[in-house]
């Protein structure tokens, strides 16, 4: 085979390449514009995405603010445990919605960071009776920072009566307290 022929077909060769590279994109460009909920060109991170979702809540009528400061910002395992004990008012856990179904502290309600808008939306609601009510936020850890985003994001729309359990799941369980799974 001859240079002129072996040039030839490379040419040929990287010109498909080029068309189905084009193809590919387009394509996937086409899907995800159809989808639901398209996947962002540029990468958000977890607080912007969660301000996003909160922007997007916050141009819907809600009901006016309520300014409490009847809880601490945050509160530690024994604070915490004494709240759960003497419900207190309301239990949000800011974990993936599967590690709540697989335990959770008794009475939490899931309300994912990971997934805000949607999660926000079933449980509106029950925010919104409960919206003079004292909320407690934790998550997986101490080290976690979803607590302290979702307790921002309610902040932001209306709910001041907010405090967030630093050890979250960790030092519940470490603890050998009560937890309630749905499976």
């Amino acid at each position: 085979m001859n240079s002129i022929n072996l040039s030839r077909l490379l040419r040929h060769d990287l010109i498909g390449l080029g068309v189905l590279t084009t193809l590919a994109l387009a394509i996937g460009f086409t899907v995800n514009l159809l989808r639901d909920k398209p996947m962002p060109l540029v990468y958000a991170s977890q607080a912007d995405r969660l301000e996003q979702a909160v922007a997007k809540i916050k141009s819907e009528p809600t009901a006016a603010p309520v300014t409490l400061s009847q809880l601490p910002t945050e509160m530690d395992l024994s604070a915490f445990q004494a709240y759960v004990e003497n419900n207190q008012g309301l239990i949000l856990d800011a974990r993936p919605e599967i590690f709540h179904r697989l335990g959770h502290i008794p009475g939490a309600y899931s309300l994912p960071r990971e997934d805000f808008e949607t999660a926000y939306e079933k449980m509106k609601s029950l925010l919104a009776t409960n919206q003079q009510q004292p909320i407690a936020i934790y998550c997986s850890s101490a080290s976690c920072e979803d607590s302290h985003l979702l307790a921002r994001a309610l902040r932001s729309l209306g709910y001041q009566n907010v405090t967030i359990f630093t050890g979250g799941w960790a030092a519940w369980t470490g603890a050998g307290l009560p937890e309630e799974s749905d499976s």
